[in-house]
């Protein structure tokens, strides 16, 4: 009778774990994906989902290589609802949060020329490596969702591969209508789980 019983939690650790492959819990990662004009700079973005919970960050580069870093936006949010639909899963992902971090001194710079020119993002003092809280601002070219704005999106999982609808590039999908219909080109690697 202890044969029988081995082989069998075997098979039932074997399937949990493939369930779990499909699971969105879990740390993704980007290769270093070219952006910007030419693209002449680099990004590589990361997500890291654990129940109801989603923190983004992406660190900008200056150069393709993603070895110089600039500036590291982070955003931390809930998933007030995800449902399976087939090949994806609808995501409501509301904002808790988002932070500016200029790793450079030229981007602090930049920055600070921007906010004298736009005062729409606050009265901010952008210092190197100094995290600003963005969140709602609108900060040189760059505009932010409120801290509750609830997002309308979709994921789609193939392996351990991850694409979304709009996360992070957009903040504008926030009525239903504004879903998502096609995954972004933007490819993660499940890193860990």
């Amino acid at each position: 009778m202890s044969k029988m019983r081995l082989p069998v939690a075997c098979c039932a650790l074997l399937f949990a774990g493939a369930a779990s492959a499909n699971s969105l819990d879990g740390e993704w990662v980007t290769d270093c994906l070219p952006t910007g004009k030419d693209g002449r700079h680099g990004q590589i973005m990361r997500v890291i989902i654990k129940g109801d919970r989603i923190q983004a960050s992406k660190q900008m580069y200056a150069g393709d290589s993603c070895d110089m870093p600039t500036v590291q936006t982070n955003f931390t949010g809930s998933l007030a609802a995800r449902s399976e639909q087939g090949d994806h899963q609808d995501l409501d992902i509301v904002v808790g949060g988002m932070t500016m971090t200029p790793n450079d001194q030229g981007v602090v710079e930049l920055f600070n020329k921007w906010m004298a020119d736009n005062p729409k993002c606050g009265a901010i003092t952008w210092k190197q490596n100094e995290p600003v809280a963005v969140a709602g601002k609108s900060c040189g070219p760059l505009s932010f969702a409120e801290i509750g704005t609830r997002l309308f999106d979709k994921a789609w999982i193939a392996g351990d591969q991850l694409r979304f609808g709009a996360f992070p590039a957009s903040w504008r999908n926030i009525t239903l209508d504004k879903r998502p219909t096609a995954p972004l080109d933007v490819i993660y690697r499940r890193v860990g789980g």
